[in-house]
């Protein structure tokens, strides 16, 4: 099956256009903090959710 191929291309060129794009375009402090605000507002959405999930099978 060839998909396994793919998803390891797919995965491949991915990490390697971030890579890329990092080095020529490295990320300064307001990029930093726009990242970890969102990054932390991911986080509160999934504790709520599963806090959510918890209390309903109590």
């Amino acid at each position: 099956m060839q998909s396994n191929g793919f998803v390891k291309g797919l995965v491949t060129g991915v990490t390697a256009g971030i890579v890329i794009s990092t080095v020529i375009n490295p990320l300064d402090s307001s990029d930093v903090r726009r990242i970890n605000k969102g990054a932390n507002k991911a986080f509160t959405t999934i504790g709520s959710i599963m806090d959510g999930v918890i209390n309903t099978f109590k």
